[in-house]
């Protein structure tokens, strides 16, 4: 076979009247309700939508009363040195925070439970009021200690399929993410700049997260053509930029490469089954734990072309020859890493590539690679990939990744083999080495690198 390699190209909820948190069934629809409650202090204006026009309705089950009686045993746990005018004072603009995380979407669990349960409760009222408005500031930060609180308090107490639409859908709505990405950088680094300065990688909150997602979308629903459906996809993506531009910030140095920020952070964590090995007990994970074992055969995707007398072209996107390889930290966190040592990722806010868009990474919903994966992270790609994405496979050259047959022992068998990610003379290949075993030689390098930041 002859081959030439082408280097290339919410809702609202008022207290006293229960709103319905509304979320697109439908695909390219949108419209908005406004309801209005006055039934006491903290009735609201406004309840915000996403593409309603066929929809779902919450039957929200807590009520005003918690938040009421949370209000009520913050203050009498104050300070006694306060006034009844210092705690008037605070009361009302408990109120007021309470209102306007209600208008953000928010249930009446996570305003009472999460929020007001997390103020502090000592000090006098210029340092309780600074408080309050700190918090209050950080509930908007996607991942902040202070969403977080708000986010648990639902999920523990109560989280069905409507529950957990919501809890997606005031995410969505405090960072303002579009319906569909549209990959510029701008748009991407506003996104990024939206969530915690302390969500890292490595957090907890991705697993809660990830069983959310599938708790609102279950069996196949995440592959339909709706508005909220669309926007999980897609947020895989922000996900993995943001995790990519915190590894950046927090272990990066001038001059060095995206790859050497990323060894010096998985330095710190522990190798799959590394703790196993040693104490020889099998498949047992010690905190949050790395893999450069993972597949890496679907992002390193090429277009082979058919030449003038009847050879294979193969076209790199970007026009630069790649061996991608797939770092997964408890499956759900992907980076991607080219031969340069750059991150892949579809978006990014320091300027994604060609080679990002066709091959990047993308944050996984499901635990392991198995049938919840084709699921959550595969199937929606078809139906609910951004625009942009799409028509970069289509402008220049269709990116096709290898196939993962291993042998070819029959003739019929021939232009499979041909597309082997096994195959050391395939269209895949490089130098006489197979795709896999470039990528398994590149993981083993970086392996060394990490063990090199350790000592």
């Amino acid at each position: 076979m002859k081959k030439k390699v082408i280097f290339g190209a919410m809702t609202s909820l008022a207290l006293g009247l229960a709103l319905p948190l509304t979320v697109s069934l439908a695909e390219d629809s949108s419209s908005s309700t406004d309801a209005t409650s006055s039934s006491s202090s903290l009735a609201l204006e406004g309840a915000d939508t996403i593409n309603a026009d066929q929809s779902v309705t919450l039957k929200v089950t807590d009520n005003q009363e918690l938040v009421i009686k949370a209000i009520a045993s913050h203050l009498k746990l104050l300070p006694k040195a306060l006034s009844d005018s210092d705690k008037d004072s605070l009361k009302s603009q408990l109120e007021a925070a309470s209102q306007s995380l209600s208008q953000d979407g928010w249930s009446y669990i996570s305003i009472a439970d999460g929020f007001i349960d997390g103020l502090s409760k000592k000090g006098d009222l210029a340092s309780l009021q600074k408080d309050l408005s700190d918090q209050l500031s950080q509930t908007k930060r996607f991942g902040s200690s202070s969403f977080q609180n708000m986010w648990y308090a639902q999920v523990y107490q109560v989280l069905g399929e409507k529950e957990a639409q919501q809890l997606l859908t005031v995410s969505y709505q405090n960072m303002a993410l579009p319906n569909n990405l549209s990959g510029d950088n701008q748009e991407t680094a506003r996104l990024v700049a939206s969530f915690s300065d302390d969500l890292e990688p490595a957090s907890d909150f991705w697993d809660s997260f990830s069983e959310v997602v599938k708790k609102a979308f279950p069996k196949r629903s995440l592959s339909k053509k709706t508005s909220l459906a669309r926007m999980t996809h897609q947020f895989r993506y922000v996900i993995s930029a943001q995790q990519a531009q915190w590894v950046r910030t927090n272990y990066g140095k001038d001059g060095e490469t995206d790859k050497q920020a990323l060894a010096r952070y998985l330095a710190t964590k522990d190798e799959k089954n590394s703790v196993s090995e040693a104490l020889g007990i099998d498949g047992y994970d010690y905190d949050v734990t790395y893999d450069l074992g993972e597949s890496s055969r679907l992002h390193n995707k090429v277009s082979v072309q058919l030449g003038q007398f009847g050879d294979g072209v193969v076209v790199y996107p970007n026009y630069t020859m790649s061996t991608n390889i797939k770092i997964v930290m408890d499956f759900h966190t992907e980076f991607i890493l080219n031969s340069q040592g750059e991150f892949l990722n579809e978006v990014d806010p320091e300027g994604a590539s060609e080679t990002g868009i066709i091959n990047g990474a993308s944050f996984n919903y499901a635990s392991a690679n198995d049938a919840a994966h084709i699921r959550l992270d595969v199937k929606p790609v078809g139906p609910n990939d951004p625009t942009f994405r799409i028509e970069a496979n289509r402008q220049t050259y269709t990116y096709k990744s290898p196939n993962k047959l291993k042998y070819s022992w029959q003739e019929s068998d021939k232009l499979q083999w041909a597309n082997s990610y096994y195959n050391k003379e395939g269209y895949y290949s490089q130098k006489g080495k197979s795709a896999a075993s470039l990528v398994k030689s590149s993981a083993n390098s970086f392996k060394k690198m990490i063990e090199g930041y350790r000592k």
